[in-house]
């Protein structure tokens, strides 16, 4: 199973957006969402879902179809 990490970057490559593009558009500094250690809020989580267009489940667990939706 893959990591928080490595579904926020297929995301966010899926999403055509820089690290640096997510952190503006988020409100927050780069490294508080691409750092090594990486834990936030869930009410950051949302937002950050909602910017990549993903299921903020997804983005935390990997469970479920990627998107509102999709199959799995």
């Amino acid at each position: 199973m893959s990591t928080v990490s490595e579904r926020l970057q297929q995301a966010r490559e899926a999403a055509g957006l820089s690290e640096m593009q997510v952190a503006q558009l988020v409100g927050c500094h780069q490294l508080y969402i691409f750092g090594e250690s990486w834990f936030v809020s869930d009410r950051l989580l949302g937002v950050i879902s909602g910017v990549l267009n993903v299921r903020a489940e997804w983005l935390r667990t990997g469970e479920g179809p990627r998107r509102e939706g999709e199959p799995l």
